[in-house]
């Protein structure tokens, strides 16, 4: 930022000096024009005289302009071509998604899918993919989604949308830590379980012993996936491999 801030400075620090030059030159030669031509005034050289003073007088005026021409050039020069327009063809290199939190239908286990706020958008990717591929056919789904209340949730609609494609083989539930279930949050998602807790322990309790051919997915704040890593490497005995997680700080 501070480099930035330096080469706008400089180039600021150009322009002023060419529109010094321009200022100063224009100043002069006018001046010199109007100073002689007032001379041979006084000595009788009319034709001189007005050939000096018109001229005077133009480059006087012409210098404000040139001033202008000079900040145009220096604008267009200094332009974002690139991103400054429109851009009918460029060339681009993207690489990634990078990690291990990735899903591929070949895995063949069912799927345990812990997420806190923002941790859900992953497993939106997750659970297209699964859907899009007719994975809950033949395997089961359970996702444990968590908010501090009912006025933060989102991509319910999606969630309902994933669950009436997998055949109600996905099983979706919304955790609220801080305040009881809103009726017509409930009410508006019937297929949907609501309860009140810290999401990797409803999580947990949902799931009992029900570990068997799972591939976990976790995502969300530090706090909230190392409580999950702890509760499925201890009690759940997850193996490691098993277990894929991101934290979003």
């Amino acid at each position: 930022m501070l480099g930035a801030f330096m080469n706008d400075a400089s180039r600021t620090s150009t322009l002023e000096r060419q529109v010094g030059r321009i200022l100063t030159t224009g100043i002069v030669a006018s001046s010199v024009c109007l100073a002689v031509g007032l001379v041979l005034a006084l000595a009788g050289r009319e034709v001189a005289t007005a050939t000096l003073l018109k001229a005077g007088t133009g480059i006087l005026l012409a210098t404000p302009a040139a001033r202008v021409v000079a900040a145009a050039i220096d604008y267009l020069r200094q332009r974002d071509w690139l991103f400054g327009g429109p851009v009918i063809r460029a060339s681009v290199d993207l690489f990634g998604p990078l990690g291990g939190a990735t899903f591929h239908p070949e895995i063949g286990k069912n799927l345990l899918c812990i997420a806190g706020g923002s941790g859900i958008a992953g497993m939106m990717s997750i659970l297209s993919r699964a859907c899009q591929e007719g994975y809950f056919e033949d395997h089961l789904g359970h996702v444990f989604f968590g908010v501090r209340a009912g006025r933060d949730v989102f991509f319910l609609d999606e969630l309902e949308g994933f669950q009436r494609a997998s055949l109600e083989r996905l099983r979706v539930t919304v955790a609220l830590s801080d305040e009881d279930v809103p009726e017509p949050l409930a009410r508006r998602y019937p297929a949907f379980t609501f309860a009140r807790g810290l999401v990797h322990a409803v999580a947990a309790a949902a799931m009992n012993e029900h570990f068997a051919n799972v591939r976990a997915y976790l995502a969300g704040p530090p706090p909230m996936v190392d409580a999950a890593l702890s509760w499925l490497l201890r009690e759940a005995r997850l193996k490691a491999h098993d277990i894929r997680y991101d934290k979003f700080s």
